[in-house]
């Protein structure tokens, strides 16, 4: 996967140019769905080790947790 992504104005986040093999793989549907993600997300938030991507006010579309 490859793109790019703007930070605006504190947690605000614009990602664009998003690419992918989508190579056929047993992963295919959670690539898909993952890609999907990335074209909603519009603001992320970090709490102590977790990083969760966020449309709006909404609840988390994905969430990952550094170890």
């Amino acid at each position: 996967m490859m793109g790019s992504y703007e930070l605006k104005d504190g947690s605000l986040i614009l990602i664009k140019k998003i690419a992918s093999t989508r190579m056929a793989c047993d992963a295919i549907t959670t690539e898909v769905a993952f890609l999907k993600v990335l074209d909603q997300i519009d603001n992320y938030t970090i709490n102590g080790n977790m990083l969760s991507f966020n449309k709006a006010k909404m609840a988390p579309l994905a969430s990952f947790v550094a170890e």
